[in-house]
């Protein structure tokens, strides 16, 4: 075998190596790795805020991230954490 068809194989491969490498992400998976499969959220991203709600006796809870509203209507939202 010819020297020169071996580094043109080599440069090829390495070539689709590098392509392989860089080639830019098109699809974001969660920390799960499910593409937002919970159905509650637009976006994947993990750095979802979480809503903080207080009841009447004064305690906070946080409503899972995609959720826009208190459980109970007689409870208040604070903030997303």
């Amino acid at each position: 075998m010819e020297k020169k068809y071996i580094i043109g194989g080599l440069a090829i491969v390495g070539a689709i190596a590098l392509f392989a490498y860089l080639k830019p992400k098109t699809v974001s998976r969660n920390s799960e790795g499910f593409f937002g499969a919970n159905g509650r959220t637009k976006g994947t991203s993990s750095k979802a805020k979480q809503l903080q709600c207080r009841r009447k006796d004064g305690s906070y809870y946080l409503q899972p991230s995609g959720y826009n509203d208190c459980t109970y209507s007689n409870e208040q939202p604070i903030r997303y954490v």
